[in-house]
């Protein structure tokens, strides 16, 4: 994605890597998910007082735009998939103990 396409086209990219994590069957794609957790991180980076920073040096070069509420709640739905069981990512990334992640 390249912040100097129009907004509308961030927006689409954006919606695009939901819609593929929200729409898939039983599993979820570890590719489908990562780009959608990426993308929803570049979403909740626009909430004001997000808690959520972008590494300036791994940020896109310019604002990202005004996100329309359906985009914002398909995020949402997306990363509460990412992080079903069945999903490749969060089989890969999160031990089922309490309060303890895998690193791979």
């Amino acid at each position: 994605m390249n912040l100097r396409d129009s907004h509308q086209q961030v927006i689409d990219v954006l919606e695009r890597a939901f819609q593929r994590v929200t729409s898939s069957g039983a599993r979820v794609d570890g590719g489908d998910g990562a780009e959608a957790f990426a993308a929803g991180a570049l979403v909740a980076s626009t909430i004001p007082d997000s808690p959520i920073a972008i590494d300036p040096d791994a940020s896109p070069r310019g604002p990202l735009p005004k996100l329309p509420t359906p985009v914002r709640a398909l995020a949402r739905l997306a990363l509460d998939r990412v992080l079903q069981d069945g999903s490749e990512m969060a089989t890969g990334w999160v031990d089922k103990a309490p309060g303890t992640r895998r690193t791979h």
